[in-house]
């Protein structure tokens, strides 16, 4: 259990839970009660040569100089979980090293500003949501990205479609009110969508990576009678661009398409996906 090393006093004010791990690269951070993705910070180069512990200890630094997460438990009792024991014996504790200690009076600070109390817990790095944290913080975040909503509402105009589930997406860039996402998320209908069974009833929308661009026609194609929404780079160099096409047209079970530029939201520092679009990209209505 998750709360097995809290004081059985202290467990009565414990209102949220938090797990984080850190890898060489960056920290990831989910709230643990709804095993909800909150936020993963990117590391500059000086910190990626720090040690683990420091890298743990940002993680926590990070999240609360998080307005949202400060608001959301001013005057509360968090837990934070982790696999690294000198993160915890630095936040109860303290340090004698300077670095460190700079970062652990930041803390204490917000504490006594937002009223929040923090207990710090160990726990084994085999325990579930930290494994769950331990595979966010490896993940490639350049995957993360979408396209502006103002474009996404034009195109679903253009095609005079409503897309129910967005098949790749997470809570914080889903554009329908149901969505799969790469890793667990119970506010999402499931984990990786190529596992999953698709309702073809619904109307699906997808903007992928460009490295699954082609499997995930393949997974769509699969399907009988569905209508779907596939929006990619418009590179007609790139080795997908022959799935589209046959005998210099567009394939059969594409209906319309739609040629825009957009501004990507993504949070990785260098991923070609972010900000304002210096190529084009096209929407593919298709319908099996």
């Amino acid at each position: 259990m998750l709360l097995e090393a809290v004081d059985p006093l202290d467990i009565a004010r414990v209102e949220s839970v938090m797990v984080s791990d850190s890898s060489e690269s960056r920290a990831y951070v989910y709230e643990a009660e709804q095993l909800r993705y909150i936020k993963e910070f990117p590391f500059e180069y000086s910190e990626m040569q720090q040690s683990s512990t420091l890298r743990e200890l940002l993680a926590v630094v990070n999240m609360f100089k998080q307005e949202p997460f400060l608001q959301q438990n001013r005057h509360k009792t968090v837990v934070w979980c982790t696999d690294n024991r000198g993160l915890v014996s630095i936040l109860n504790r303290g340090s004698r090293v300077q670095i460190l200690q700079r970062h652990v009076i930041d803390i204490k600070l917000i504490q006594l500003e937002y009223n929040i109390t923090l207990l710090p817990v160990w726990q084994r790095r085999s325990t579930l949501l930290l494994k769950i944290a331990d595979e966010g913080s490896k993940v490639n975040n350049t995957d993360e990205w979408a396209i502006d909503i103002e474009d996404y509402n034009l195109i679903c105009k253009k095609f005079m479609v409503t897309p129910d589930i967005d098949l790749m997406a997470s809570a914080a860039n889903t554009k329908c009110p149901l969505f799969y996402s790469k890793l667990p998320d119970r506010t999402s209908l499931g984990t990786d969508f190529f596992i999953q069974d698709l309702d073809n009833s619904r109307v699906m929308y997808i903007c992928p990576p460009v490295k699954v661009i082609v499997p995930a026609l393949y997974k769509i194609l699969s399907l009988p009678s569905a209508t779907t929404v596939f929006i990619i780079p418009l590179w007609q160099s790139a080795c997908y661009w022959s799935q589209f096409i046959e005998a210099g047209r567009f394939k059969s079970f594409i209906k319309r398409i739609f040629i825009f530029k957009t501004f990507f939201t993504s949070e990785a520092a260098d991923c070609m996906f972010k900000g304002e679009c210096n190529f084009s990209m096209i929407a593919f209505l298709i319908k099996t």
